[in-house]
Parts: structure tokens; sequence; C-alpha cells
């Protein structure tokens, strides 16, 4: 058995689960489309019980388990998207990649319309365009650090139980 890494078209997003063959479906909702040629191993040869669930496993492996669960978790507040003027702004994948060029727009361009995730126009002067941009790198920061801080903590415990007291309640 492996854990698999899929994307998922219908909900535009990561999904990891178990597999003992390619994955073809997406792992929360099988009736989702996944992306063909999607899938990547995240963990290789994971030992599973009957119910599916992976099995007792070294510390290493279940600290690697862990990781990978703060990885998915920081994708998902990420995806959130970040609060710029009581808006929320998307920070997708092409979102981000839209954002980072921001500091690149000609100055001409503003007033600028952009969307929010409710798709709601929303103007942006250029006098908070450095702001707005400042704002969505730091949301993004901030959650990549706090998924940081997270794993180091796990990284740092001898033990079982020391893992499963780090908690990820962000």
């Amino acid at each position: 058995m492996d854990i698999y890494k899929v994307y998922n078209e219908t909900k535009s997003q990561w999904e990891e689960g178990i597999y003992d063959a390619y994955p073809v479906v997406c792992p929360v909702n099988p009736g989702d489309v996944m992306k063909p040629d999607s899938p990547v191993v995240v963990i290789g040869d994971v030992q599973t019980n009957p119910n599916g669930l992976p099995a007792i496993v070294s510390l290493d492996n279940y600290k690697l388990l862990r990781y990978h669960a703060i990885d998915i978790k920081t994708g998902q507040l990420i995806d959130n998207g970040f609060t710029w003027d009581s808006k929320v702004f998307s920070m997708s994948t092409n979102a981000q990649i839209n954002w980072s060029n921001f500091p690149n727009l000609p100055d001409g361009l503003f007033p600028l319309n952009i969307m929010d995730i409710n798709e709601d126009v929303y103007v942006l002067s250029l006098a908070n365009k450095t702001n707005f941009y400042l704002t969505a790198l730091n949301y993004k920061n901030t959650q990549l650090q706090s998924g940081s801080v997270l794993k180091a903590q796990i990284k740092a415990c001898a033990d079982e139980a020391c893992v499963n007291a780090v908690i990820d309640n962000r």
C-alpha cells in the first residue's frame, strides 16, 4: 500500500489517500473528477490494517505521516484565502502566481478590478497595491510558518506519546 496525493479537479485541491494500486479515483469522494496523471506517491510501502488505516509503523514513519497531515492542513488553510478590506481573496495556485506578479504591474493599470472569492468585483487603488500584495504574502507565510513550528515540535520528539501530544489546532 502507498499513500498517494491526487489532484481533485472538482474541488480544485490536492487530497491524500491509501491505495494498493495506482489511483484512478479521488480518495475522499470517488465521484469527484481526478486530474489524470496527477497521482504522486507521498509515502511508499505503508502497512495497513484490514480497515485500510495505517498499521503500527516506526517512530520515524509515524513522524512522516504527521508531517504530511500538517502539510495538508497548511495547504487547506492557504486555500481558504486571505482577507483584505473585509473581503476574502483566493490563494489557489493560479491566484498565488497572479499575486506574485503584483509588484511588477505598471502603475497605469490602477485602479484595478479584481475578483474576491465570491466573484464580486473589488476595485484596488494604486495606493493599496503594495499593502494588498504584502497582505497576501504575509498570509501564506504565516500559514507555512505555523506548520513548520508543529513539524519542528514533532521532529524533536523521542517517542510516540510526545508525537501524539503535538496537536494541530490551527
